[in-house]
């Protein structure tokens, strides 16, 4: 199969790996760190504006577990950004709520939050975008205004954009 149709497949069902199979035999894994790879390859020149998702889930460094919590349980995301104030400083996934889950409800979200975040402008080609963060090993690319966070991109975000520009190439 074409690898835009498996790029199709992990934006529309919101997944980072998919099983590449032979005649229905497991063969390989493609995840959206290889997507990325062909966008850095094909060198996609489009605005990582073009393909972040506006709305951002955030905490502050300073609040509790218990409110991140909580909004991640309404929210159909799997991370949410953790800002100092107007500044993003870090990502708090679904799997460290889950490794805190024992914790007091009133530890910080400071205290379990990966600093594994990288913010770029949101201008920046997606080729350039994917490259910093396969480097840096991030899954999480916040695109940066003058005015502060505008967006943020993940995996599934550079799954979707490869399908649009690959056929526009």
């Amino acid at each position: 199969a074409p690898l835009e149709l498996a790029a199709e497949l992990m934006a529309r069902e919101h997944v980072h790996r998919v099983f590449v199979t032979d005649g229905g035999r497991p063969i390989g894994v493609l995840s959206t760190h290889d997507i990325m790879s062909a966008l850095i390859d094909q060198h996609c020149d489009i605005p990582i504006a073009e393909i972040m998702s506006p709305s951002i889930m955030a905490v502050q460094a300073d609040d509790p577990l218990c409110v991140a919590a909580g909004r991640a349980s309404t929210a159909q995301k799997h991370a949410m950004v953790v800002f100092d104030g107007d500044y993003p400083v870090g990502v708090l996934s679904q799997d460290e709520l889950l490794m805190a889950r024992d914790w007091p409800a009133d530890t910080l979200a400071e205290e379990w939050m990966s600093v594994r975040l990288l913010c770029l402008p949101q201008g920046m080609p997606v080729f350039r975008a994917a490259a910093h963060a396969q480097a840096m090993k991030v899954r999480h690319v916040i695109a940066m205004s003058e005015r502060g966070a505008a967006g943020i991109v993940t995996g599934i975000d550079f799954a979707r954009a490869y399908p649009v520009f690959a056929r526009a190439a």
